[in-house]
């Protein structure tokens, strides 16, 4: 097919375009604003570390048009999208542009670069290794199958989302769940209290949601009523773990989980997984770490508006530029 082409190269192309991009070192202003990071003062050229980033990437680019052949998202996708995207995408930049996240790590420390490189082309060799023993094994092994889901269960679990969520507004605050900008966990980060409300009430209304669009699907209640609670439950969701006032990490997974939900089983192919992945990684993330801070709807028209929130800035570590101040990123 067509895609399986054309898909490669899209990721063939994404780098490329990123360090063709960059402008030579010493060329201040001439890096693109939309790349959103600083212009290289210096840069190292070493053939070594350009062509094992090469392999890493071709690597990474081979396994997932496998991996995308054979299931529409699984944990191999994911995997090999990480190892495309911050081991070879990322690190190509932070190479252009000289600097690195890593403490004093720069360009010239070409020795340090190799050794990196080794170390994660043996473990996408174990990892190549382990799948294909898996391949062979697990097809033969029996599957175990966990407790079923039940009407009474996805009822329950929405209640429980609405009792999650009316604590979440009382105790944090409407404010701090719709926005990072009032920083509630800045006092509460080592505590039990932050654990519970991060990690259990949070969560509540994520498998409440996951529930309803089962119920949806296989619930025997009129269709009105399935609706309706699919409704609540994504309601819920949006308030307990809204987008600009939750972790990044957290708004990737449970979105694009319950998207995968509903849309996995008219995938074809893993293509439209790997490509959400990459963009997520590559403008979302950036995104939702600039506009978490806002505290009003015109601070975030002048963000997006300045357009300067697009590039590999999530993990390059690398100070923005943004409308405001430059935020310091890290990984």
């Amino acid at each position: 097919m067509l895609v399986y082409l054309l898909a490669p190269l899209m990721l063939i192309l994404i780098p490329a375009v990123l360090w063709l991009s960059i402008a030579p070192a010493g060329a201040s202003g001439a890096t693109p604003v939309w790349l959103a990071v600083p212009d290289p003062v210096v840069f190292e050229f070493s053939a070594l570390h350009l062509a094992s980033l090469a392999l890493i990437g071709a690597v990474a680019i081979g396994m997932l048009t496998l991996e995308a052949a054979r299931a529409p998202f699984s944990l191999h996708l994911a995997h090999w999208v990480f190892v495309y995207v911050f081991f070879f995408a990322a690190p190509l930049v932070q190479y252009k542009i000289g600097a690195f996240p890593w403490g004093r790590l720069t360009a010239f420390d070409v020795e340090t670069l190799l050794l990196t490189d080794l170390a994660i082309l043996v473990w996408c060799a174990v990892w190549i290794c382990m799948r294909a023993l898996q391949t062979r094994v697990l097809p033969g092994l029996p599957l175990p199958l966990g407790p079923g889901v039940t009407a009474s269960g996805v009822w329950l679990s929405v209640g429980l989302a609405l009792v999650a969520t009316v604590l979440l507004v009382v105790w944090l605050g409407v404010g701090a769940l719709l926005t990072r900008a009032d920083d509630y966990g800045a006092s509460l980060n080592t505590s039990t209290v932050f654990l519970l409300l991060e990690k259990v009430l949070r969560g509540i209304p994520v498998a409440a949601s996951a529930g309803a669009l089962w119920y949806l699907r296989r619930g025997e209640a009129p269709l009105l009523v399935r609706l309706g609670l699919v409704a609540v439950a994504l309601g819920l969701l949006l308030v307990a773990d809204f987008p600009l006032g939750t972790a990044r990490y957290v708004v990737g997974s449970v979105y694009l989980g319950l998207l995968l939900t509903v849309v996995g089983g008219r995938l074809r192919n893993g293509w439209p997984f790997v490509f959400l992945m990459v963009g997520g990684l590559l403008v979302m993330f950036p995104l939702l770490s600039t506009l978490r801070y806002v505290t009003s709807p015109s601070e975030i028209i002048s963000y997006v508006g300045g357009f300067t929130l697009l590039g590999p800035s999530l993990a390059t570590g690398i100070s923005m530029r943004t409308p405001r101040s430059a935020t310091p990123w890290s990984t």
